[in-house]
């Protein structure tokens, strides 16, 4: 996957995620989550964009699942952390994060594992 997609991707989904879940918070005010929208949307797409690079990068490492795995799994567990809080703006970070940052690596994960899949090619007789 080009890393213009996964970044428009990861903002596309944070933004709409945020959307719905501040409307969800707000028990369907619009103006609310609208104005959730305004406040949250510039760094929540700087969180995207992290994620969204720490993906490209744990393409780039080579024989070392455990370190993908890793990369891949921190802001969703970093958002799993942040429901457990008590505190409701961090509750509203942890869902959006969860959801949105679960979506974008989802995505990521399916297309590297087929663009793997289509790429391995088989050694060449030695005779």
């Amino acid at each position: 996957m080009k890393t213009i997609v996964l970044y428009l991707i990861g903002i596309i989904i944070i933004i709409f995620s945020l959307y719905f879940v501040a409307k969800y918070y707000e028990n369907g005010d619009n103006n609310a989550a609208l104005m959730y929208l305004v406040v949250y949307s510039i760094p929540l797409t700087i969180i995207s964009l992290i994620n969204c690079s720490l993906l490209k990068f744990s393409e780039n490492i080579r024989n070392k699942n455990i370190t993908k795995i890793t990369l891949a799994i921190l802001f969703p567990v970093i958002s799993i952390v942040l429901i457990l809080t008590n505190d409701n703006s961090l509750n509203l970070f942890g869902t959006i994060g969860i959801i949105a940052f679960g979506i974008t690596n989802l995505f990521w994960y399916l297309n590297f594992k087929v663009l793997n899949k289509n790429n391995f090619s088989y050694p060449k007789p030695l005779a």
